[in-house]
């Protein structure tokens, strides 16, 4: 009883005698609306009354129903004029206009008010009967003057006009007590003086020590409170780049747009390879071409044509520098990875890059035509492919907290040997999360790296479901914020 707010109490005194609507316990409690309304919620969370809503839809004219009422149907206007002449269509629109002539005209053949002969509107018999009686849909107009429960309302009489009426909902909310409400009203309740914040001034006049304060239900389920939070997604995006550069990477940048010399060129793809296709890569219309660069062109299309390093004799066909240079969206951040070796050199490095690529594939539970891939590449010639399995190894493990991680052996243009990786999710079976090897002697040297290069290139977004739990990839982008705040506290618990 202690804890009641005084506005609870003066309700549950209200509602000893019976169950009341919220108007009637404004009128009986004297409170205001909102008051009584917050306190009855109160009393319902704390189980000491139970409430009853009840809506019912109401139907009145709006403003435009109220201009018909009051000017005229256009049918009643178009039978005023017919009833002096028989005039033409155009006749009728210039005397009532365009648009009220159209509606005039409708209902008239509708109703079989009038017909028209060789493109004369005339009066029927019905026309002349309704010259002197109301139409149906005027006698609906005058009932929805007023309110009228949508149960009793005539709209159907007025058919698709549905723009000269509006309909509203009342909702009533009935209050009564429950058996647990019951049993503390019989006991007796005391409506006194409770102060329910301790202020400044009590405590300096020394007042607080007379004072009655309303005591407080610690034990009460508070409201859930919705604190912001970096969503999920974005937070792992950061939270890898965070891991890769305190492991000693430095991070590595591209652009988006790119030309096929470093997106496939430079890795050693063919250029009649079948993801060079439009039906498989984004390809910019304006403008078309980019630059190629001086320092390393040669070098790649000896590559290609006949070998640049030492035992290869490259694809044997004639390079097209033209193709080289036509713009695309950049299909995977391999292509940054390139950028570096031809910046960086023979030197030992560990670099990374965490970026949007884009593909045309079909999109579902796996698939989207925009991802983030993680790649990365170790320049050092001590390092060797063992190393690299283990350390993808350890990572999917850390970063996707899953444990069961798989290697198959693949082919790719521009590693040898090279492999896929793979990890279990719990719904969907196993993810192919990406590839990895070794560049090949036709990918380094053109660049100027004569030591041995580790690389991967890890589909972000994979990683990422498994990481939260999630089925389908689209949810990385969902709106919904109950979605976003569990998947966020989940997170955040691992």
């Amino acid at each position: 009883m202690d804890t009641l707010h005084e506005h609870e109490k003066i309700i549950l005194q209200a509602l000893e005698k019976g169950a009341l609507t919220e108007a009637e316990l404004v009128k009986a409690t004297g409170l205001q609306q909102a008051s009584v309304s917050h306190a009855s919620l109160w009393l319902y969370s704390k189980g000491l009354t139970k409430i009853d809503e009840a809506v019912t839809e109401w139907v009145e004219l709006n403003d435009e129903g109220r201009k018909y009422l009051k000017e005229g149907l256009p049918e009643r206007k178009a039978l005023k004029l017919l009833a002096k002449s028989d005039v033409s269509a155009k006749d009728l629109g210039d005397k009532i206009g365009p648009a009220e002539s159209r509606i005039a005209m409708a209902w008239l053949m509708k109703s079989r008010l009038a017909r028209v002969e060789k493109g004369v509107i005339k009066l029927t018999e019905e026309g002349e009967r309704a010259l002197n009686s109301k139409l149906p849909a005027e006698e609906a107009l005058e009932a929805l003057n007023k309110k009228v429960e949508s149960s009793k309302a005539p709209v159907g009489i007025l058919g698709k006009r549905g723009k000269i009426f509006r309909v509203s909902e009342n909702k009533v909310r009935t209050v009564m007590l429950t058996d647990k409400g019951r049993k503390l009203v019989d006991k007796g309740i005391e409506i006194g003086n409770e102060v329910n914040v301790l202020t400044p001034q009590l405590i300096k006049s020394g007042k607080w020590k007379d004072t009655k304060f309303r005591a407080y239900d610690i034990t009460g389920v508070a409201p859930p409170m919705l604190i912001g939070k970096r969503q999920p997604y974005k937070a792992l995006l950061d939270e890898a780049r965070d891991r890769l550069t305190s492991m000693g990477f430095i991070e590595m940048r591209g652009p988006v747009v790119e030309t096929e010399f470093w997106n496939f060129d430079t890795l050693y793809q063919p250029q009649n390879h079948p993801t060079r296709s439009r039906k498989d890569t984004y390809y910019i219309l304006k403008p078309n071409r980019g630059e190629l660069p001086t320092d390393h062109t040669i070098k790649v299309r000896q590559a290609h044509e006949s070998g640049f390093a030492e035992g290869s004799r490259g694809w044997g066909y004639q390079w097209n520098p033209e193709k080289a240079k036509e713009l695309i969206m950049r299909t995977h951040t391999t292509a940054v990875s390139a950028h570096a070796m031809a910046e960086h050199g023979d030197k030992k490095g560990k670099y990374f890059t965490i970026s949007r690529n884009f593909r045309r594939d079909v999109i579902d539970a796996t698939h989207l035509p925009e991802f983030y891939q993680c790649d990365g590449i170790i320049v050092d010639p001590d390092m060797n492919f063992r190393q690299l399995l283990g350390m993808l190894k350890d990572f999917a493990r850390e970063f996707a907290y899953t444990e069961e991680v798989r290697f198959r052996a693949d082919y790719f243009p521009y590693t040898e040997p090279s492999v896929e990786l793979s990890a279990k999710h719990p719904d969907l079976g196993w993810i192919e999360l990406g590839g990895a090897g070794m560049f090949r002697p036709e990918v380094r040297e053109p660049l100027g790296i004569k030591s041995e290069v580790m690389a991967w290139g890890l589909g972000f977004d994979r990683l990422v479901m498994l990481k939260l739990g999630i089925k389908d990839i689209r949810q990385l982008f969902s709106t919904d914020l109950k979605w976003l705040g569990d998947v966020s506290l989940r997170y955040e618990m691992k």
